[in-house]
């Protein structure tokens, strides 16, 4: 799915009123009037609780007190593994739909890029932190380092391959630094399931979207035996929970 694609699926949801957001709870805008919109994460790590109440550089906003409702115009975006800041990423292309919509984007950006100690996603407890803050939010998007079920690991001329559909954790015979790597890679996918498993959860009761970018499952590699079918995380048991 390309990055617009993607944008898009996220904002064909239809917004309607949480049962938080009705009675008076959950909502990103506890202060009412018009404001500016916060692209940092000063206020959500400092666990404030709201996008809306340090003021930044951004689009002026005019709702009033409201969560993602139709009258609105608000898409409150979480991204994880956004990578560093650059040309055509995933905000330039929900910035453009939500331009075309005449809404406004309020979105943070988790990455170690953007910063080592509050985004370092290997820690489980800086995992539960940001878990913690769904329910601020519209859209959960996740694109986990993919590299460990790449294909490329099956090319005779490839790096060589430490886990298979067999092994979807990693080859048993690994030495400890190639362990070390697909641990690593297990403990940031079972966070990615983690979270969207929240986020379904939470779809109960407010309007939530979750989206999981990965490498497609192609299955057995050319000319390959049984046993030659690259790792897929869409294999893992939580894929099909």
């Amino acid at each position: 799915m390309t990055a617009d694609a993607s944008a898009q699926a996220a904002l064909s949801i239809v917004p309607v009123v949480s049962n938080e957001i009705a009675s008076g709870s959950g909502s990103l805008d506890e202060q009412p009037g018009v404001g500016v919109v916060d692209d940092s994460v000063n206020s959500i790590a400092s666990g404030s609780g709201s996008l809306d109440e340090q003021p930044g550089v951004g689009v002026v906003d005019d709702s009033v007190n409201s969560s993602f409702v139709p009258c609105d115009r608000k898409l409150k975006v979480h991204y994880f593994f956004a990578g560093e800041a650059r040309k055509s990423d995933m905000r330039s292309h929900f910035q453009r739909l939500c331009l075309d919509r005449d809404w406004t984007l309020q979105m943070v950006e988790i990455d170690l890029e953007r910063d080592g100690a509050q985004h370092a996603l290997g820690d489980p407890g800086i995992q539960d932190h940001w878990i913690g803050k769904k329910k601020l939010f519209n859209v959960m998007m996740i694109t986990p380092e993919c590299s460990n079920c790449s294909r490329a690991h099956w090319n005779p001329n490839g790096p060589p391959p430490i886990r298979s559909s067999m092994y979807p954790h990693g080859f048993p015979w690994l030495l400890p630094k190639e362990r070390a790597v697909a641990e690593k890679h297990n403990s940031l996918i079972a966070f990615a399931w983690k979270a969207l498993g929240e986020v379904e959860f939470l779809r109960k009761t407010q309007v939530i979207t979750g989206l999981l970018e990965h490498p497609e499952d192609l299955g057995r590699i050319k000319k390959g035996g049984p046993s030659d079918v690259p790792a897929s995380i869409w294999r893992w048991k939580n894929s099909t929970a």
